[in-house]
């Protein structure tokens, strides 16, 4: 598929009934004036028992970004490389079923925003307004590239992946990771997750595991504290000590339910993300108040 001055050339299916064996395909990725020679698709080990389907595409786009007239000498850098870089492991299927609500909702955790197919989010992705200037702004000049010069003085750069982080019988979490940087003392990442289940066809949200809030913030303050490798003292956390609850959350294939907080979300740069792991059946009665009817089913309670 040809994006103008980019391709996306590898979209392979892969098929697979055990999916922490699944074997992930690669092909060279190409720039404009380069010959596209697509991978055909349907490489498999599909058999009667598959449950899953996935494309695996990669994508990106390398060149050099020059101003070309006084009215861009303002921006911060009017000399750079560009390198912007995505990967997908885009569920087709799962347990054998299209997955609409899935796949809408890992787009939105792409771009923080809505998109009507993968295609078009790539798209997005590769035309970073922060990296790339608009096709109709006369005064940059954007050269495709083959490749980067190793002396290059300054890069900037954006990246995307999405994968598939854990999954067990019913339950699929899918983890984007994202990473920028656009001059300065450091870039800036990000990490979302999406938790399926494939038995609902829903994408969990907190509220359908966590029946009380209150009480769940002072269990994640616990794993906080549990945790030696994290400094409570330093976190910025309100004056009554408890965490907020947490912008991203997810299920691992164990059960244990995973608290995760951003850069900067609770703590500084240099404490980086935090995961506080939580471990339902370590807990008490008391404690497992905490869930949902639905939410204990989920994590074997």
């Amino acid at each position: 598929m040809c994006y103008g001055e980019y391709y996306v050339v590898n979209k392979q299916h892969i098929y697979n009934n055990k999916m922490k064996t699944q074997k992930l395909l690669f092909a060279t990725l190409v720039t404009a004036g380069v010959l596209c020679a697509c991978t055909p698709a349907g490489t498999s080990t599909e058999n009667a028992g598959t449950l899953c389907q996935f494309d695996n595409v990669q994508a990106t786009r390398l060149a050099h970004v020059t101003a070309i007239d006084s009215a861009a000498e303002g921006a911060f850098c009017s000399d750079y490389y560009a390198d912007l870089r995505v990967q997908a492991l885009w569920p087709q299927t799962i347990n054998g079923k299209p997955c609409p609500a899935l796949q809408q909702a890992l787009l939105q955790a792409m771009l923080d925003t809505t998109c009507a197919d993968l295609d078009g989010a790539i798209a997005l992705l590769l035309n970073d307004p922060e990296i790339i200037p608009a096709t109709d702004d006369k005064s940059w000049k954007v050269e495709p590239l083959d490749s980067i010069p190793t002396d290059t003085s300054l890069t900037m750069s954006s990246s995307s992946r999405l994968r598939l982080l854990d999954n067990n019988a019913h339950l699929f979490t899918f983890e984007v990771t994202g990473e920028s940087y656009l001059g300065g003392a450091h870039g800036v990442c990000y990490t979302h997750y999406v938790t399926y289940d494939a038995t609902q066809d829903k994408v969990l949200a907190l509220n359908d595991l966590v029946a009380d809030t209150t009480l769940f913030k002072h269990i994640v303050r616990q794993s906080l504290e549990g945790d030696p490798n994290i400094e409570v003292d330093y976190l910025f956390l309100p004056a009554d000590g408890e965490p907020p609850l947490p912008s991203q959350f997810y299920i691992d294939k164990d059960g244990n339910l995973h608290a995760f907080y951003q850069v900067y979300e609770i703590g500084p740069y240099a404490a980086g993300s935090i995961d506080a792991i939580i471990y339902p059946i370590a807990m008490d009665d008391q404690e497992k108040s905490v869930f949902t009817p639905y939410g204990k089913r989920l994590l074997g309670l």
